[in-house]
């Protein structure tokens, strides 16, 4: 089994998005620096969630693609998106491969 891969990861950025009428959405994105142009990374919601229902977790997920890539790092957007949130998110953790995670605040567009 190998080590995970250490992600460098930045522009971590979310949103709830509260518009006067009609459902609340809400936004994460940020930037992942990939060790070559052959792996791909998405936001998952982690299952199951923590103790605090206004914290979302998210796992960074990294993925090999087969085939021979140049060792060039990579830069990846990153999006997570929840079209009618339910829930009026705080904070948003996300957990990388390696087992670091980031944590950052929700910031509320009206």
């Amino acid at each position: 089994m190998t080590d995970p891969v250490s992600i460098a990861t930045s522009d971590w950025r979310a949103q709830l998005c509260k518009p006067a009428s009609g459902s609340a959405s809400f936004h994460v994105s940020g930037v992942a620096q990939l060790p070559t142009p052959g792996h791909e990374a998405r936001l998952v919601k982690a299952a199951p969630q923590g103790f605090n229902p206004r914290e979302l977790i998210l796992e960074l997920q990294v993925t090999p693609r087969p085939g021979v890539w140049p060792q060039a790092i990579t830069a990846a957007s990153l999006c997570y998106d929840e079209r009618e949130a339910g829930v009026e998110y705080t904070g948003v953790l996300v957990r990388k491969p390696d087992g670091e995670a980031v944590h950052f605040a929700v910031d509320v567009v009206r």
